[in-house]
């Protein structure tokens, strides 16, 4: 089986087993949709970036460094790097 017709054979149960998904953000327009989405990255982002703290003061506090997790502070347009195409 090739790699192509692996990939075939993941879309093909996808769709069959989910047909139509539907999107679970109540919205009238494209912006109140745009909208909805943000509100939820950013609260999860948050979120993630609590729990990334207490587990990196726990890996300090048990001497381990800082856990060895990776750190999760979003990156502000002044530390993205852009590329022209």
């Amino acid at each position: 089986m090739t790699k192509a017709e692996k990939v075939q054979f993941v879309i093909d149960i996808l769709q069959k087993t989910y047909p139509k998904i539907p999107i679970p953000l109540d919205h009238k327009d494209p912006y109140t949709l745009l909208a909805g989405i943000i509100t939820s990255i950013s609260a999860v982002m948050g979120a993630f970036v609590g729990v990334n703290a207490i587990l990196n003061e726990a890996g300090a506090s048990a001497g381990g460094g800082g856990g060895g997790v990776p750190s999760t502070t979003p990156l502000v347009p002044d530390q993205v790097s852009r590329t022209e195409t």
